[in-house]
């Protein structure tokens, strides 16, 4: 089988050049970059998820046995997870992800595994102050301390070391929508939010049909 290591599916993190001098780029300047090979566990493919501001990279490598692993890459070294998928990490290291036996979500920090809950069932994100957003059985959820608290959103990507958490609502139409044509199911329109809302500053709205 050939190998696919110099394809895109290689994990690889990607880091600006330091400028050579403090003058002004011209408009026209592309910025240098520099890609950094993260390997493997053994295997022929990695995949990187989530990137901090220190440079870790959480993703899952292909092991010597063909088998996904879970893998921090930190200082140049890939480290083995184990049976965990990571999919977001913060800038104290601490990685969150789920157990590929199904038993929910976890923070990992420090080499444990912490459990969210058996309803936490899908993490997104994470900040540094160790807050988790996902989905559970229930609908979307914040994780702050050992306790989750259900969120008034259809959809989490995001949350700020504030608190604040960006998803999405989903709202019927109004009736002049609903006119639109008689045969036609009923459209639906789609607002970004964040939470808890914003004050004084109304959010975005983008419109979709199912």
């Amino acid at each position: 089988m050939p190998s696919i290591l110099a394809t895109a599916l290689l994990a690889a993190a990607v880091t600006a050049a330091p400028a050579l001098a403090p003058t002004a780029a011209a408009p026209d300047t592309v910025a240098q970059y520099r890609m950094v090979d993260l390997g493997t566990l053994g295997g022929e493919s990695s995949y990187a998820n989530a990137m901090n501001d220190r440079g870790d990279v959480v993703g899952r490598a292909q092991g010597t046995d063909g088998i996904y692993r879970g893998f921090l890459w930190r200082h140049g070294r890939m480290i083995d997870l184990g049976d965990f998928s990571p999919v977001d990490i913060n800038d104290r290291g601490q990685i969150v992800g789920s157990h590929d036996d199904g038993s929910g979500a976890y923070i990992w920090d420090r080499g444990l595994l912490r459990p969210l809950g058996d309803s936490f069932v899908r993490p997104v994100a994470i900040n540094n102050r160790g807050q988790v957003v996902g989905h559970t059985d229930a609908g979307p959820a914040l994780w702050t301390n050992g306790r989750s608290r259900l969120l008034p959103l259809a959809d989490v990507s995001d949350v700020n070391d504030h608190g604040q958490v960006s998803g999405g609502v989903s709202l019927p139409s109004t009736a002049s929508h609903r006119t639109l044509s008689s045969t036609a199911s009923t459209p639906r329109r789609t607002r970004t939010s964040t939470w808890p809302p914003p004050t004084c500053q109304p959010s975005s709205t983008a419109y979709s049909r199912p």
